[in-house]
């Protein structure tokens, strides 16, 4: 994928946490996946270790990613497929008159 570099483009660290994010949402890294070094992101995007960083941070707090030292990063995005989502959103649809009338 490349980069923007253009005057006016988002940040290079944004555009980079987008092409990512977008890789583990479709399926490209899958929750429990170990995930790629700063070192091989570096190298794919052509970009320095902050701007991995920033990249990665926001990942991290967006609940798609988990670093630990010594261990490495993981993948901690499960999608939820369409079917899976249809029937939590019917529960939800479901138990919300029961609730308004005081049922548990």
């Amino acid at each position: 994928m490349i980069l923007n570099r253009e005057k006016g483009a988002p940040p290079l660290y944004s555009q980079v946490e987008t092409i990512l994010r977008t890789d583990i949402e479709h399926g490209k890294y899958n929750k429990g996946d170990s995930f790629p070094t700063e070192n091989m992101l570096m190298e794919e995007y052509q970009v320095s270790r902050v701007t991995i960083r920033q990249a990665m941070t926001a990942l991290s707090q967006a609940g798609y990613i988990m670093s630990r030292r010594g261990i490495g990063t993981e993948v901690t995005y499960e999608k939820i497929d369409e079917h899976m989502k249809s029937v939590i959103l019917s529960l939800i649809h479901i138990s919300e008159p029961t609730r308004r009338r005081g049922i548990s």
